[in-house]
Formats: C-alpha cells, structure tokens, sequence
C-alpha cells in the first residue's frame, strides 16, 4: 500500500512544478504583452509629436511669408496641438530669424530652432 501512496505523491509533485512553471510563463507572457503595447503607444504619440513641431513650423514659415519682420514670442493653439514660439533677429538686419519652437503632446515634449533667411525666396531654413 504504501507504493501507491508515493505515485500519487509524485504525481501531485509533478502537478505542482508543471503548474508552476505554466504560471511563470503565463506571468511573463502577458508583463512582455503589456510592455509591447506602452512600446507602441510611446511610438505613436512620439511620431504625433512630431509631426505636431512641422506643423508649428510650417505655420511660423506663412506668418513670416505675410509678415517678415514678425519677431516676439506666442503661442499657437490647433485642435489638440499647442506650440510655444520665439522668433528673434539674427544681427545685423532683419533678414535672418531665429526661430525656437517648443511641442507638447502627452507627456512628450519636443524643442527645435532653426535659422531661416526671409531674404531669400524662396527662404533658406537650417536646423540649428
């Protein structure tokens, strides 16, 4: 009798490890899953920032066409896009812009400058 005790022991023990093991795998399964998604979210929203600092910077580049000496400092508010803008002179003269835009998107933020010449047509942009 006490053989067939030792089989069910053993059996129960090779239960448990095999359970064990499927539960760790399953465990990191599903962590791995859920850090691929916030992968490609940070992705998307990454991508979307960006595209949001074009649009800013293509919005800069009309207002300086209509208005080339325009300098100072604002803000430019989209439907979910919202830029914070400098534009100051580059001396000597008016020609040359300096140019700092600011993106926020969620949690990303982006910051780029760039150096225009309005004097040229049409103008000559160049990130600094």
């Amino acid at each position: 009798m006490k053989k067939n005790s030792f089989k069910g022991a053993v059996a129960l023990l090779t239960v448990l490890f095999i359970s064990s093991i499927l539960m760790v795998g399953g465990i990191a399964l599903v962590l791995t899953t859920v850090d691929l998604g916030k992968n490609i979210s940070n992705r998307v929203n990454y991508s979307v920032s960006n595209q949001n600092l074009q649009i800013c910077r293509e919005e800069i580049l009309l207002r300086l066409k209509k208005t080339p000496s325009l300098t100072g400092s604002f803000q430019l508010f989209f439907s979910n896009i919202n830029c914070n803008v400098v534009i100051s002179n580059e001396p000597p003269g008016e020609a040359i812009k300096l140019v700092d835009i600011e993106s926020n998107y969620l949690e990303f933020y982006k910051k780029t400058s760039y150096r225009i010449d309005t004097s040229a047509k049409p103008f000559i942009v160049n990130i600094i």
